[in-house]
């Protein structure tokens, strides 16, 4: 599929973890579309709470992600 556009669904940084869940300083979503609106991929990147949060690298690697899924096949 063709993709046409790369729309960041979202980020949020987070200064906290929920129970059960790793501790994540930062989360960025990317959903990937075709012509026809269809999602065709969508990536996520979590921050460490570790590491300092960066937009923009989180970006790339969502959407380096999200790129990848585009290619895998469905089922």
């Amino acid at each position: 599929a063709q993709v046409s556009q790369a729309f960041r669904a979202g980020q949020i940084s987070v200064h906290a973890s929920l129970p059960g869940l790793p501790a994540v300083h930062g989360v960025t979503v990317c959903v990937l579309y075709d012509n026809a609106g269809q999602e065709v991929g969508r990536g996520y990147a979590f921050c460490s709470a570790k590491d300092q949060f960066c937009r923009r690298t989180g970006r790339l690697i969502a959407e380096g992600r999200a790129r990848a899924a585009a290619k895998q096949p469905k089922g």
